[in-house]
Order: C-alpha cells, then sequence, then structure tokens
C-alpha cells in the first residue's frame, strides 16, 4: 500500500482490484477486498435495504429497534432495485467516532465488549443488532466496557456490498 502506485488484490489467482492504494482503500470492489486491506479490516455489518419515497435507509440484520441509518448520499455504481435487497454495510474502524465530526455522521448507541491497547490507540468491540464491530479511538480516551455508549458512524466514508455476490453496489 505505501510503496505502490497502483497494487493488484487478488483472490485464488484471480484479481479482484487493480486501482490506486487510496482507491482500493476507500471503495473496495467487493467484500474480500475490504476485507484484506486495512487493519483491522473494515467493518461488515449484515442488514437489508428499505426504501420509502425518496429515501433510502439501512437495517441491520437482528435489528431490535429497527434503527434506520440514512444512506441517500451513498453513490451507487448502478440503478438498482433497492427496497428489501440484502447487503453488507461497510465502515472502517476509523470512521466511527466519539464526537460528530460532519454533518453526514449518525449516532449509534453501542455498547463496548472488549477493549485492545495498542500503544498510540485501542481498538474497541462493540455488539451492533448482534454483530461484532469494531472502531479505533486515541489511547487517551477513557472507554468503560460493558457500558452503552454513543457513537457517531461517518456516512460519508461508508460502502454498500450486494449480500448474495458480494459485489460493491
Amino acid at each position: 500500500m505505501s510503496l505502490g502506485t497502483k497494487i493488484a488484490i487478488m483472490n485464488h489467482g484471480v484479481i479482484q482490484q487493480n486501482e490506486t492504494p487510496e482507491t482500493i482503500y476507500n471503495k473496495p470492489s467487493n467484500t474480500f477486498v475490504a476485507d484484506f486491506i486495512g487493519s483491522p479490516s473494515m467493518n461488515l455489518i449484515k442488514g437489508r435495504l428499505a426504501q420509502n419515497l425518496e429515501n433510502i435507509y439501512f437495517i441491520a440484520e437482528n435489528e431490535k429497534d429497527n434503527t434506520q441509518i440514512p444512506i441517500n448520499n451513498y453513490e451507487l455504481k448502478e440503478k438498482i432495485e433497492l427496497n428489501d435487497k440484502e447487503i453488507y454495510l461497510g465502515i472502517r474502524p476509523e470512521h466511527i467516532h466519539f464526537k460528530k465530526t460532519n454533518d453526514n455522521d449518525f449516532e449509534v448507541r453501542l455498547k463496548a465488549n472488549l477493549s485492545e491497547y495498542i500503544g498510540h490507540e485501542q481498538i474497541i468491540t462493540f455488539n451492533y443488532s448482534n454483530q461484532e464491530i469494531l472502531a479505533k479511538f486515541p489511547s487517551t480516551l477513557k472507554i468503560d466496557l460493558d457500558k452503552e455508549m454513543n457513537l457517531f458512524l461517518d456516512l460519508n466514508q461508508i460502502s454498500l456490498f450486494d449480500a448474495n455476490t458480494k459485489e460493491r453496489i
């Protein structure tokens, strides 16, 4: 990633994506690339899309509160039928924030289950709708385990993948 101007990601001898490191990191072509690049890798939250009038929402699988994450600003690769489509919402751990950073951040309430201290930063494991997601924070930030807290998902940085084909939509 740090040496190449263009890199290819292969899976069993088949090129999955051949782009600049920035494009591969920010817009992975499928769930394999999303999972392969980054440390820790991109969170992939299984769920479905819901559409009403002009709004499109993501609802996580097993979501008890039926929390709807608005994804109207997402740039789809092509026009497809979205209503009730099973997908993965991808978000990198560094795009989950402790404080609101921009107008397109979406607030969620999560419980921290595990903390991994790495020196200058910590990786916290949260439970989101019975799915494990990771977030990166500075190690100076105090995160209480087994306590719910408000976090913000940067919706400018998400990726959506078809749950059946695993390809970016």
